[in-house]
């Protein structure tokens, strides 16, 4: 995980959110040197509310998550029926 290298070149949190997604370590830390904020995008499931942070702590993304909170990703950002990261 984290080795990949693809480019994802949105700056409104869908390039880091994808990234996220795919566990790519790497490439959530260079977004995040671009200045992309954790908590500018929510899933494409508008009724979710899903953020990127929601994303790697779902999926046990414990280095990524730190990176987020590091970035001052939202924890009270609330998901679906107000689940909070």
């Amino acid at each position: 995980m984290g080795n990949r290298t693809t480019k994802h070149n949105s700056k409104d949190g869908k390039g880091l959110y994808d990234a996220v997604g795919g566990g790519e370590s790497e490439e959530v830390e260079r977004l995040l040197k671009m200045g992309v904020k954790p908590s500018d995008y929510k899933s494409d499931l508008p009724q979710t509310g899903r953020t990127a942070l929601h994303c790697a702590a779902g999926f046990g993304r414990h280095i990524i998550v730190r990176m987020l909170l590091a970035a001052e990703a939202d924890v009270n950002s609330t998901e679906g029926v107000s689940d909070v990261p």
